[in-house]
């Protein structure tokens, strides 16, 4: 065993003797603080009494997900706002140290000591805004009987026993249940899905002003390079602040996915919409919780999991432009027994391709040229859960996804009658199956095993008349393999409360193949792998308890955590995360973190094939303009991780009087160091840029040379025999550890729902501003990339006002704006406009109409209602002229959609 894993092993040991069975009812007896709105959701009530009493809630959330809380503002006795929270709701709670399990009420449940019915003990006024009335003294763990597992065992016989399928809270950037995570969350719920009408998981994520639209994203044409990498299958990814799809890591239930496109990026595209839950967005870096990506953020796919009956859905769009237009069906069926749950989830989308062509801004000549690729796509996700015991749940989920791209350029600006064309295949699966598990002391485990490909075939033909041209092939394929070990509960009790504690282990193994070839010839053939061990721990400590008579300290939570991974590529890295939870008044948060986070290089970027190449280029110290320049590129094994240190601080203020909505402001700086970048793609004529000094040896040896020429086959493109004596400079354009970023800016998020009549109207907005510096080689200046073409506006934001009435009526109307950009880059002096955009989307839940409808609606969205043109970008001299910013513009136009969703349960 290693010296990292012995000493979490024992940590483990010392923290499960360490808790003491006094924990429940010094938690219970706690005074804590909450503000919950009237008609909250209860299992979501349930989290937020959860996070303020320091207590873990197991749940059968096919109970909880139906009932509603009253509203509950004030300070009140733990056990006392549970009872209120779960009177009348025919449900019960039994307590184990730090642990409450919720449960349907048995009959007589009172009396066995088991469960306790809450509608007995409710001595609360929910709406008295704090007022309380009649709280008891003493905890109900004092007068019920037992409360161990071990106790609750013992006090009933094995026939009247029957095991209860749970569910513990967990939130994303914590692995410790029940408590909030001390970096900022986005969560974009199902009904902000339907009401937004974006039809795909990556135009979800795009619409998020936290998520820059260019990297390895299928919308992007017209551009390429480092910062907006070949995309050869039309991939969707997450790229949260701009800084690269490979520094996002994204999670499907908390799960790794295999990568796509020898990126270390996941495809989103392939994940069914309909099969989407919610999802979690953590904007600060989380090496310390989740290992390797989560540099800039996570993003994580929370799927469905519970349903009962069955529930199927057809969505029709179209462009008012011409092209774009969409076809998605979706069929759910689940079903739900006292002991588990299963559901299965298909959908079918199909969408055309929008053509150059068809819109005014592009040059005439590129016509034919696909401004948004063609696409159709098969998905399926099935879910099971099963209680064996009452301490022991199993569960397994598996989604497959089956996709083409089809993607087209008019060449005929450079050649007449030069097509280029690929018709790309991807398909991808990702199954995790394991165990939830409880322990002595109110510790629960996880034990759980991953297993994900993404393979895609990316046919790439290139055509003109009269010329037989082979057709390219690319096939890309990425394994992952991962078992994963996780534990965590209470270590000890302070006054102030229980202090919790994670601990894991996993081991990973990543593999990643490529083939390239053109008839015949193979161009490049990568077969690599990878091992992964890593060991985490992270702990939670409330400093001070919660008491709203004492003036500028409510209360104060401190976090600890750290990581160690060791790669067998790499070598190993250890990252820690501190953060502090500060409420100095009961509507006022206080967020702030620190930690280190990195991205380990992927193994494309090391395995990948050095080409070894000589040929002339232009030379300002040669007499005649240009010197012989051998030089390599590709990949390079000696590359290393990319590293970054973050720092966040994120205020929530929260009064009564908004009723649940909210004010949110959040600075985050982060120096990134270490970025991997192709030193060639910087300048294609590095003896023209100093920037490229340090990669440049001026009149080389025989045997400096010699050390090229090793590397690899030598492409000469001098036209006469090698002749060392004819070099002039020798260049190392591989990829390497060269741009150092320091990216800095702010977040703001305000949201409120007014009650109206039966009805409601909500408001929200999001808006960040994004400032990134970049030093891309040693040698080059600090230079601002945010606010210029194909990067990060400075500033975007989304804003909604919503309406919706007690009848089933609801209507949404969404503002989206991006920046003005400097296109210097293009053509000095440029510059384009802001865009501005509006989507409406108007609602009707059939439900109202009566039961056979359940839960059923009709959704009718217009995207870009005014049919707002990208913002012109004059580009003379461009590689493709299609004259916009399509890493920060949509050329698909006024999109019209009409869904219905038919749910019979």
């Amino acid at each position: 065993m290693t010296r990292p894993l012995a000493a979490l092993s024992l940590l483990t040991l010392c923290s499960v003797l360490a808790a003491r069975q006094g924990l429940a009812a010094d938690a219970l007896d706690q005074r804590i603080a909450l503000n919950i709105a009237d008609n909250t959701p209860l299992d979501v009530a349930l989290i937020q009494w959860s996070a303020q009493a320091h207590m873990q809630v197991m749940m059968d959330t096919t109970t909880t997900g139906h009932e509603k809380t009253p509203a509950m503002r004030g300070t009140f006795r733990a056990a006392d706002a549970l009872a209120a929270l779960l009177s009348g709701s025919g449900l019960a709670y039994k307590v184990s140290d730090a642990t409450v399990t919720v449960a349907p009420a048995a009959k007589g449940a009172d009396k066995s000591g088991s469960f306790r019915s809450a509608d007995a003990q409710s001595s609360v006024n929910p709406a008295g805004a704090g007022e309380e009335r009649g709280a008891p003294e003493t905890s109900p763990t004092d007068t019920g009987g037992p409360t161990s597992v071990e106790k609750d065992k013992g006090s009933e016989s094995t026939s009247e026993r029957k095991p209860i399928l749970l569910e513990e809270v967990v939130v994303t950037g914590t692995h410790i249940r029940g408590v909030p995570p001390t970096s900022p969350v986005i969560t974009i719920s199902q009904t902000d899905i339907e009401s937004s009408g974006y039809q795909s998981a990556g135009d979800v994520i795009r619409s998020l002003p936290q998520s820059y639209g260019g990297g390895l994203n299928a919308t992007v044409v017209g551009q390429t390079g480092a910062n907006n990498p070949a995309n050869y299958s039309g991939a969707s990814t997450a790229n949260i602040r701009g800084l690269g799809s490979d520094s996002t890591l994204t999670l499907v239930n908390g799960h790794r996915l295999a990568y796509s496109d020898g990126l270390t990026a996941v495809d989103i595209s392939l994940i069914p919409v309909s099969a989407i839950e919610r999802i979690e967005v953590l904007t600060d870096g989380a090496s310390a919780i989740y290992g390797s990506d989560a540099v800039a953020g996570v993003v994580n796919f929370v799927l469905k999991s519970q349903f009962e009956g069955v529930e199927g859905s057809a969505a029709f769009g179209d462009s008012t432009q011409g092209g774009g237009q969409l076809q998605r069906y979706g069929l759910l069926a689940g079903h739900s027994w006292g002991s588990g749950n299963a559901l299965v989830s298909y959908e079918h989308a199909h969408q055309t391709p929008v053509l150059a062509g068809d819109r005014s801004y592009p040059d005439p000549i590129t016509g034919a040229t696909y401004l948004l690729p063609g696409t159709s796509r098969d998905s399926i996700f099935v879910s099971a859960n099963q209680a064996m015991t009452e301490d022991v749940n199993l569960f397994a989920q598996g989604l497959y996804t089956n996709r083409t791209s089809d993607a087209f350029i008019d060449g005929s600006f450079i050649v007449p009658d030069l097509t280029l064309m690929t018709r790309s295949a991807a398909s991808q699966y990702g199954v995790t199956a394991g165990a939830k598990f409880g322990m002595a002391r109110g510790w629960h485990g996880t034990v759980s095993g991953d297993v994900s490909d993404n393979n895609s075939r990316d046919p790439f033909q290139e055509e003109l008349p009269g010329i037989a041209v082979p057709i390219q092939v690319q096939n890309f394929a990425s394994g992952l393999r991962q078992v994963e070990l996780l534990a965590d509960g209470p270590l000890f009790t302070l006054e102030s409360g229980a202090a919790n504690l994670a601990v894991g282990a996993a081991y990973r193994r990543e593999t990643f193949f490529e083939d390239q070839h053109q008839g015949a010839e193979v161009y490049r053939s990568i077969n690599a792998e990878r091992h992964v061990n890593s060991a985490f721990a992270e702990l939670s400590v409330p400093l001070v308890a919660p008491a709203d008579d004492r003036r500028g300290l409510n209360s104060l939570e401190f976090n600890l955590a750290g990581r160690w991974e060791d790669y067998s590529d790499v070598g190993s890295n250890t990252v820690p995360k501190v953060g502090l939870l500060y409420r100095p008044a009961h509507a006022v948060l206080l967020r702030a973190s620190w930690g280190r986070s990195f991205h380990a290089p992927s193994l494309f970027d090391e395995a990948s094939k050095t080409w070894v190449e000589v040929t002339p280029t232009a030379d300002p110290l040669s007499p005649t303009g240009t010197s012989n320049l051998l030089f390599i590129s590709a990949g390079n094994p000696h590359v290393r991780p990319e590293r970054s240190t973050a720092a966040t601080l994120n205020i929530t203020y929260s009064p009564e009087w908004l009723q649940g909505g909210s004010l949110e402001a959040t600075y985050f700086d982060i120096k990134y160091k270490d970025r991997i970048e192709s030193v060639y793609d910087i300048n294609p004529l590095p003896l023209t840029d100093p920037a490229l000094a340090p990669f440049i040896t001026r009149n080389p040896t025989a045997a400096q040379q010699a050390a090229y020429l090793a590397l690899g086959p030598l492409v000469n493109n001098t036209g006469a025999p090698y002749d060392p004596a004819t070099v002039a400079a020798l260049f190392d354009g591989r990829v390497a550890n060269v741009a150092d970023q320091h990216i800095r800016g702010v977040d703001v998020i305000a949201k409120d729902r007014i009650p109206v009549g039966s009805g409601a109207i909500t408001l929200a907005v999001n808006g960040t501003y994004l400032d990134i510096a970049q030093q891309l080689t040693s040698a080059s200046p600090s230079q601002e990339i945010t606010g210029t073409v194909f990067n990060p506006s400075r500033f975007r934001a989304r804003g909604s006002a919503g309406w919706e009435s007690g009848g089933g009526w609801g209507t949404t109307l969404f503002v989206n704006y991006v920046g003005s950009m400097s296109g210097d880059s293009i053509a000095p002096g440029t510059r384009i406009g802001a865009w501005t955009t509006v989507d409406w989307q108007a609602a009707y839940r059939l439900s109202s109409l009566g039961p056979p409808f359940g839960e059923s609606r009709v959704m009718l969205s217009v995207q870009n209602l005014f049919d707002r043109d990208p913002p012109y970008l004059h580009d003379p001299a461009g590689l493709l002229p299609l004259h916009f910013d399509s890493t920060n513009a949509s050329a698909l136009g006024r999109f019209i959609s009409l869904e219905l969703v038919m749910s019979w349960k």
